[in-house]
């Protein structure tokens, strides 16, 4: 996702890293893993891949200005990734909280309709 990203211009590549955001959160959601552990996934990746490309720039012999140039956009990248995550994940979040409450109203229904007493005069 990250080496695709990086070549490609920016509106298709914050729109890839918005669909890859949403599958993401959805995963770290659904399995109900903190946003935090999320975000240190990306970040762990940032690290690994920022080594790879500093090793390769190494190699290359890329001058400094193209080196530079180089990690901007990949910063960029992960950022925008970090973003779309924590959206993707806040909105799903949301989304369920909703859900539990909506389930919570109508089994409260369930268990107390409004026909029968309440025994605490309520």
């Amino acid at each position: 996702m990250y080496r695709e990203t990086v070549s490609l211009p920016p509106a298709v590549s914050v729109e890839r890293l918005k669909e890859w955001g949403a599958e993401y959160a959805d995963i770290f959601v659904s399995l109900i893993i903190p946003l935090d552990r999320a975000i240190e996934e990306v970040h762990f990746y940032r690290t690994k891949i920022g080594i790879i490309i500093k090793e390769e720039a190494k190699l290359q012999k890329l001058d400094l200005d193209t080196f530079y140039e180089l990690i901007s956009e990949f910063d960029s990248v992960v950022d925008t990734a970090v973003l779309m995550v924590s959206t993707s994940y806040m909105e799903k979040h949301a989304s369920n909280l909703e859900t539990a409450g909506h389930e919570i109203d109508e089994g409260h229904h369930i268990f107390q309709p409004a026909s029968c007493p309440s025994i605490f005069g309520v």
